[in-house]
């Protein structure tokens, strides 16, 4: 991977490097085409990447060089993800999506947009809605809009909704 990778960057001129999301694909394309054109790199953090691994420290290249070999095969997994994200800090500027990641990493909080026309209920028939979604009138449906993940509150949504004690709340994953 890491030899097409250097191929790839080879190829890349341009004035300034954007990445999308601190993992091997692309940051690590992004700081090899840095590298070799000298170019300013910035770096997008749109998510906590080690969560969707239910991790939160970093790997160092000697604590990855001890890993086994098959723990290194992919470089979207695990291991490589850890080892990015110590190397955050080496872009040489930095935007965030929220103020969480903002506390976390630095930089520039830069929201990423999301087309509120989408959840505009007067735009949709809602008892044809609850029809499709096999929803029924006396049900109360709660809207988690994203990827569910621990640390977007999606376990305390589910506890708070159980704690009402009313079988009529559904919650829908959207």
């Amino acid at each position: 991977h890491l030899r097409v990778m250097e191929e790839v960057a080879e190829r890349i001129d341009a004035d300034a490097l954007w990445v999308s999301k601190p993992r091997l694909p692309s940051y690590a394309l992004g700081i090899l085409a840095k590298e070799l054109r000298n170019r300013p790199l910035m770096l997008d953090v749109d998510d906590h990447e080690l969560a969707f691994f239910d991790e939160d420290t970093g790997l160092d290249l000697w604590q990855l060089g001890k890993l086994p070999r098959d723990e290194l095969s992919w470089p979207f997994e695990r291991a490589w993800t850890r080892a990015c994200e110590p190397l955050i800090a080496a872009a040489d500027r930095l935007t965030v999506s929220n103020v969480a990641l903002q506390e976390r990493f630095g930089g520039l909080v830069v929201p990423h947009a999301r087309d509120e026309r989408v959840f505009d209920p007067k735009r949709y028939d809602r008892e044809a809605s609850r029809r499709r979604l096999g929803v029924s009138e006396s049900e109360r449906l709660l809207l988690f809009g994203g990827t569910p993940r621990i640390y977007k509150g999606i376990v305390e949504l589910l506890r708070a909704v159980d704690r009402l004690g009313d079988d009529r709340y559904r919650i829908l994953l959207f």
